[in-house]
């Protein structure tokens, strides 16, 4: 692929300030990787993500625990991440490899770096969702201001399926049954375009909720977002293994340039 990538994946979450964002990390870091690390497998992403970067540099929001930063990393890919929890961070660098992430710790929904030529930046797997319709504007120009001319955008994003909720918008999913088990209950609100989820997590000992809100938008509305910002809808695909997106594509992925 020529040029470099912007890759901007959106994430459930609910940020309207630093602060509740870090709150959100600091409280899901011990167990972000136990609700989502079995569900989003990175080895396809990170062959896009290094492919698209060549010798370039490489930008993360909402990097989390280096799902993805840190295999980049490992295979001498210059990777930043922002981040604004704490403990998301030290989470982050008790893992082998995470030293050689470099990190700044600032709001994803505005922020300003010292590096501005990234060939390469990316928001993945909802994170974007995790903020506000109005914030995900400012994220997005955020992340254009940080991309060399030529870089490229990627936002992976879901599409809710009305058919998975009961007449009340509601839904529950057992993920893993027995005494370590973990249920999830959602809320959809189509008006407000909002998923409220709860993981429910428990052992032996007892159990922990964790709550988030995710505000989706269409790849129509992304696409609208991105134009804003100065970049051009390249490609939309069905996944990271670049297969043509589909009308039933449940995480479609959208590639803009600057």
């Amino acid at each position: 692929m020529p040029g470099g990538w912007l890759i901007a994946v959106m994430v459930q979450t609910r940020w309207v300030t630093q602060d509740e964002s870090a709150m959100y990390g600091d409280r899901h870091a011990a167990v972000y990787d136990r609700i989502y690390g079995s569900r989003f497998a990175p080895d396809a992403a990170v062959a896009v993500l290094a492919d698209c970067a060549g010798d370039g540099a490489v930008l993360e929001l909402g990097v989390g625990t280096g799902r993805l930063a840190i295999p980049l990393a490992a295979r001498g890919v210059t990777v930043d991440g922002v981040e604004g929890s704490a403990a998301m961070i030290k989470q982050l660098r008790a893992q082998p490899g995470g030293q050689l992430v470099g990190i700044h710790r600032a709001d994803l929904a505005d922020f300003d770096l010292p590096r501005t030529d990234y060939t390469v930046a990316v928001c993945a797997v909802s994170t974007l969702f995790m903020l506000t319709h109005e914030q995900q504007w400012t994220a997005i120009r955020a992340a254009a201001r940080h991309l060399r001319d030529g870089g490229h955008l990627f936002i992976e994003a879901f599409r809710p399926d009305p058919r998975r909720f009961d007449a009340d918008g509601r839904r529950v999913e057992h993920r893993r049954p027995g005494p370590d088990f973990h249920v999830v209950r959602s809320t959809h609100d189509p008006e407000q375009r909002s998923i409220r989820i709860e993981h429910q997590l428990g052992d032996v000992t007892g159990s922990s909720n964790y709550e988030v809100t995710l505000h989706y938008a269409d790849p129509e509305q992304i696409d609208q977002i991105a134009s804003g910002a100065g970049l051009q809808l390249s490609a939309r695909w069905h996944n990271w293994a670049q297969e043509p997106v589909r009308q039933d594509s449940a995480d479609p992925l959208s590639v803009y340039r600057k």
